[in-house]
């Protein structure tokens, strides 16, 4: 193989490496956000405070406002946002502080059935997690409920998340890491003990 040919590759996995560790660590932060179990809290609650240290949640106490905002890409439904208050509360609302999030309904037909009314709506509090603010909802809630405000932060309860993340994600990404980072040292070393192309070494006495 040529020097060029391993200098590229030391290079790319040496890259990789540094994009899989990043990876790993972010895996990390957002499963310390997750207490060892769900907690219980209410939407009044998560409304006026914040989920605290626990992004995981039972939310209690739920009436969704009627109808729903969507994105979608490409022609394909890829999220689905339902604005929500404390319970017996629609009628009265001023301002949206929670909205719930799905990513998992395959059509429109599927929105009823995932946002049906329930005791608690289990899923994570994402705002934390996300490594850059990113509230694509908001137009779309402003054009849907122009009576209503929006709060300057808005508790975004994505119902999919029903698990901790597993600790395999995080452990996954850190062996690649290792493995990529060593490929690309080898690589590396390997390229400085390959002769260029033309060169020559002259014996001298």
């Amino acid at each position: 193989m040529s020097r060029k040919a391993l200098v590229t590759i030391a290079v790319i996995c040496l890259f990789a490496a540094g994009g899989g560790y990043f990876v790993a660590r972010e895996q990390d932060r957002i499963r310390s956000l997750y207490g060892d179990a769900p907690q219980t809290i209410t939407l009044a609650q998560l409304a006026e405070k914040g989920p605290g240290d626990n992004v995981w949640v039972d939310l209690t106490e739920v009436e969704l406002l009627p109808g729903y905002v969507t994105e979608s890409r490409k022609g394909t439904l890829s999220a689905v946002w339902v604005a929500a208050v404390p319970k017996g509360q629609a009628g009265k609302a001023r301002e949206i502080k929670v909205v719930l999030r799905s990513t998992k309904c395959k059509g429109e037909q599927e929105i009823p059935e995932k946002f049906k009314p329930r005791t608690a709506y289990r899923g994570a509090v994402i705002n934390f997690t996300l490594f850059t603010p990113h509230d694509p909802y908001r137009p779309l809630l402003q054009a849907k409920f122009p009576k209503l405000q929006l709060a300057p932060t808005i508790w975004e309860v994505d119902i999919d998340y029903l698990n901790k993340p597993s600790e395999k994600w995080a452990s996954g990404f850190y062996t690649a890491t290792g493995v990529l980072a060593c490929l690309g040292v080898m690589g590396g070393l390997a390229a400085m003990f390959v002769r260029r192309p033309g060169a020559s070494f002259v014996a001298t006495a």
